[in-house]
């Protein structure tokens, strides 16, 4: 979950988000990992945060993870599918929104297309948090020549939203903006596909194969293509896959990476 922080105690927080439940209470201990910051000294009200938490016996959500994604208060961060580029390389894309905090980020805007504002200084960065990059055989890049179409993205910025002209066109990034974001980082994210293994090829603990989405999918219809190559790498952690054979139906979420025009996708973790 993605929110801006609203209290703090010596081993607990609680923040805002426009995500389910609005306001979310979380636990720390020892073993949370903060990254961006050294611990809950380090956390102010109005910063934005990104957490991964697990649900105690109690009910009680404790944080695994707790990332500062913006460290004062005046800041946004929105999220969501990349719809169209402008510029080579790019001075803005826009994202068809599925999550977001902050300054003049509303309800409204989820599912809107925001404009996103990027310059040649504009740091692009992986969350790479869970996905094993090792040993591919491909570069796994992210930057203003790289990023595509169908890519899954957080955006952060040092400033609010910008008012736009009401609800976006949805996932062919059509129609007036819900608002417009000066970028101070753009970040690959994971995102989910589900379709049909063709060409599955093993090397030890390593495979490739082409997942072949629906005709009809979101994907395919904003990028024109239903293909991605899959790595499964070392790292990837399978539930209820066994083995992996031409035909299977599978659900994989990963990083999706431009390579030269070609979508391919690092897994964190498939499910059959």
């Amino acid at each position: 979950m993605v929110g801006s922080v609203s209290s703090t105690s010596a081993s607990q927080f609680t923040m805002g988000t426009m995500m389910g439940q609005q306001t979310v209470s979380f636990a720390t201990n020892s073993n949370t990992q903060f990254v961006a910051m050294s611990g809950m000294s380090m956390m102010s009200n109005g910063m934005i945060v990104g957490v991964d938490a697990t649900m105690q016996p109690d009910g009680l959500l404790l944080a695994q993870r707790v990332e500062s994604m913006w460290g004062s208060s005046g800041g946004m961060m929105g999220g969501g599918i990349v719809g169209s580029l402008t510029g080579d390389p790019p001075t803005q894309l826009t994202m068809v929104a599925n999550n977001g905090i902050g300054g003049g980020m509303m309800m409204s805007s989820i599912s809107g297309m925001i404009a996103v504002n990027v310059s040649s200084s504009t740091p692009y960065t992986v969350d790479s948090d869970g996905v094993d990059l090792a040993n591919l055989p491909f570069t796994p890049a992210f930057s203003s020549s790289t990023v595509a179409k169908g890519q899954r993205i957080d955006v952060v910025s040092g400033g609010g939203m910008m008012g736009g002209g009401g609800m976006g066109g949805g996932m062919m990034g059509g129609g007036s903006s819900s608002g417009t974001i000066n970028a101070s980082q753009v970040r690959l994210e994971q995102q989910g596909f589900h379709g049909t293994v063709s060409n599955y090829s093993a090397n030890g603990s390593q495979a490739t194969f082409t997942l072949t989405l629906p005709q009809d999918s979101a994907f395919a219809s904003l990028t024109g293509t239903s293909t991605i190559t899959v790595y499964k790498q070392n790292g990837t952690q399978m539930h209820g896959v066994s083995t992996i054979a031409n035909g299977n139906r599978l659900e994989v979420r990963g990083l999706l990476f431009n390579d030269s025009g070609a979508y391919k996708l690092v897994p964190s973790w498939m499910v059959q």
